[in-house]
C-alpha cells in the first residue's frame, strides 16, 4: 500500500444507504483503489448512515473516514466541509445515487494531470440512467445503450485539441453553447486542489451567501459549475471519449423530491450565483480568458427567466455590478431579454408552487409512519381529523410568512 494516497472521493450523503454502498463498491473496483482516500460525510440524514454496514470497505482503500455532522449542512455547505478536510493533491465528489463504471476511470485521469500539468480539471463523460441498477453487471449495459452527456465528436464543439484537452475558455464556451449537448455529472469531475485553492476552493466566497439566498428568496444550495468557471480562467481541462460514469437518478432522490425546498423559490438561484460569479472573475483575473468568460456568463444569463424583482434585487445588482465599462451593454441587454421571460401568471405559478409544496409536506407527515396512521384511523378517527386540522393550520401559516418575505 502506497504511503500516501493520491486523491480524494468526497461522498456528501444523505439517507440512503443501499445506494450508497453500491456507490462505494463502485470505487472498490478501481484499479488504484489502494491510492484513493474514501471520506464521507453524512448530512446529519433522519435515517443515518449504517457506518457497520460500511466497515467491509475499509480493506480496498488507502483510508476510509465517515463523519456524521451535528446539524444539517445542506447539500453545497456539506461538500466545502469535506473540500476543506481533504489532504491529497486530487479530488473528486461522488454523488451517492452514482457509480463509477470504468475500473480505470481515476488511474487514466490522474495520469493526464501528470502529462499535462496546465489541467485544472478531468471533465469526464457520463449517462443518465433512470433504471433500477444493482450490479456492476449492468454498468456496461447501460453505458452502451444510453446517450453520453456529451461527444467529442460533435461538429459544434469548438477548441478540442487532439489529446481531447481543451482550453479553459473553449470549455465554457462549449458549457454554455445552447445549439450543443455538453454537460456531465459532478460525479465524473476531478479537481486540482491547489488550483482550486488559488480560486478560493470549492464552496468558497464566489457561491452565494446564506444571507444573499435568504433576502433574494432562492435555493442557495446548488453550486452551478461555478468552480469550474473560476478554474477555466487559469487553466485547461481534459474531455474524455467514452462516458466512465453512470448518473443514477433514483426515484427517492432529493432533486426529484416533491418537497424539494427550491420548489418554494420565487427566483432561478443560478441567475444570481452567475450575476456574482461574473463579479468575481472580474476582481480577482485580468486575462483576455477571463474576460471571454464573463461575456459568455452575461449571454447565458439571458436565457434565465428574471421573474420578481425587490429593492433587495436591486441592491444585490448594485452590489456586483461589473466596473468595467465595456460590459455594460451586454449586462442591460441580458438583464432586458430575462425580464421578457416573466409571465403575467407568474404570481399565480407561485402560489401553485407554493400549495403543491406544503400538500406533500403535508401527506409526507401523515404517511411516513404507516403503523400510527392507520392506529388513528382505525381506532381515534375524531383525533385523527383534528390532528390534521392542526398540521394544515399550521402549513398554511408558513405559506403566508414566506409570502410575507417576497412582499
Amino acid at each position: 500500500m502506497n504511503n500516501n494516497a493520491d486523491l480524494t472521493v468526497c461522498i456528501p450523503a444523505y439517507n440512503n444507504n443501499e445506494s450508497l454502498e453500491r456507490a462505494i463498491n463502485s470505487v472498490k473496483e478501481q484499479t488504484i483503489a489502494n491510492q484513493i482516500d474514501i471520506f464521507i460525510s453524512d448530512d446529519c440524514s433522519p435515517i443515518p448512515i449504517d457506518k457497520e454496514r460500511l466497515e467491509k470497505f475499509k480493506k480496498y482503500f488507502h483510508s476510509f473516514k465517515i463523519i456524521r455532522q451535528n446539524i444539517n449542512l445542506g447539500v453545497l455547505s456539506n461538500a466545502e466541509w469535506l473540500f476543506k478536510n481533504i489532504k491529497t493533491n486530487f479530488y473528486t465528489f461522488l454523488q451517492h445515487d452514482d457509480v463509477i463504471a470504468d475500473i480505470n476511470f481515476y488511474k487514466r485521469a490522474l495520469e493526464y494531470f501528470q502529462k499535462n500539468k496546465k489541467l485544472v480539471c478531468y471533465f469526464g463523460n457520463s449517462v443518465l440512467s433512470n433504471l433500477n441498477v444493482k450490479n456492476r453487471s449492468d454498468y456496461e449495459d447501460i453505458i452502451n445503450s444510453s446517450f453520453s452527456m456529451y461527444s467529442i465528436f460533435d461538429n459544434e464543439i469548438e477548441g478540442l485539441k487532439d489529446d481531447y484537452s481543451i482550453s479553459g475558455e473553449d470549455l465554457i464556451l462549449n458549457l454554455t453553447n445552447k445549439k450543443l449537448k455538453f454537460n456531465t455529472s459532478w460525479s465524473a469531475i476531478i479537481f486540482n486542489r491547489e488550483a482550486s485553492l488559488m480560486v478560493g476552493g470549492f464552496g468558497g466566497g464566489y457561491t452565494l451567501s446564506i444571507g444573499e439566498s435568504s433576502i433574494l428568496n432562492i435555493y442557495r444550495e446548488e453550486e452551478h459549475f461555478a468552480l469550474l468557471y473560476l478554474l477555466c480562467c487559469i487553466g485547461e481541462c481534459q474531455l474524455e471519449k467514452k462516458p466512465s460514469v453512470i448518473r443514477i437518478i433514483e426515484p427517492s432522490s432529493f432533486s426529484r423530491s416533491p418537497t424539494h425546498p427550491a420548489i418554494l423559490m420565487s427566483q432561478d438561484s443560478s441567475f444570481f450565483a452567475l450575476y456574482k460569479l461574473a463579479s468575481v472573475i472580474e476582481r480577482s483575473f485580468k486575462t483576455k480568458s477571463s474576460g471571454k468568460i464573463i461575456e459568455l456568463i452575461l449571454i447565458q444569463i439571458s436565457n434565465i427567466p428574471l421573474k420578481f424583482e425587490t429593492s433587495q434585487t436591486k441592491k444585490f445588482f448594485s452590489a456586483y455590478k461589473l466596473k468595467n465599462k465595456r460590459y455594460s451593454k451586454l449586462v442591460k441587454n441580458s438583464l432586458d431579454k430575462s425580464r421578457q421571460f416573466k409571465s403575467k401568471f407568474e404570481f399565480i405559478y407561485m402560489l401553485k408552487a407554493y400549495f403543491r409544496y406544503y400538500k406533500n409536506l403535508f401527506l409526507e407527515k401523515i404517511f411516513q409512519d404507516k403503523e400510527t396512521y392507520y392506529f388513528y384511523a382505525n381506532f381515534k378517527l375524531i383525533n385523527f381529523i383534528k390532528d390534521l386540522i392542526k398540521i394544515f393550520l399550521k402549513e398554511l401559516n408558513n405559506i403566508f410568512k414566506n409570502l410575507k418575505k417576497i412582499f
